[in-house]
Order: C-alpha cells, then structure tokens, then sequence
C-alpha cells in the first residue's frame, strides 16, 4: 500500500492542533498547582504536546489509521472533558 504523507500530515494539523489545545485545558483547568500556575503550565506545554501529537500522526503506516486514531484521542478527551466538567460541578 501507497503511504500517503499529505493525507497524514492534513489529519495531524486537523485533528491533532484541537486534540492539544484539549489536553492543554484539561490541564489548566484540573491540574495540581494554582489556575494561574496551571494556566502558565498549560500555555508553555502546547507546543511540545501539538508537536508530538503531529510526529505521532505521521508516524502511522496509513493514513487511514492516522484519522481514526486522531479522531478517537479527540473523541475521548472532549468525552473526559465534559465529564470532569460535570463531576466538578461547573
């Protein structure tokens, strides 16, 4: 099979710049220290996060396996983020 790097990298970008800033908020709003500590944290943390979770897309052998996994990280961190956002009673 064809490795399609564009498809890849476009699922990266697509999915994996909100799958970041998700992670990152998860973060700054659950984290240990202070919200504005965490806040601070969160904000230096995005680049490296978004930068690996580009390198882990491209890495897949398909494309195909890039969108799905991409897709259920998102998935899976805006499902833990309204449930934490529930159970925190905000």
């Amino acid at each position: 099979m064809k490795n399609d790097y564009r498809s890849q990298a476009v699922a990266s970008v697509v999915l994996g710049t909100p799958l970041a800033f998700a992670l990152c908020g998860l973060y700054a709003a659950f984290g240990p220290a202070a919200a504005a500590t965490n806040y601070l944290a969160a904000l230096f943390l995005l680049l490296p996060v978004w930068c690996g979770i580009l390198i882990w897309g491209l890495s897949h052998r398909q494309a195909r396996q890039a969108w799905i996994h991409l897709g259920a990280g998102c998935a899976a961190v805006a499902c833990a983020a309204i449930a934490m956002r529930v159970l925190s009673g905000a």
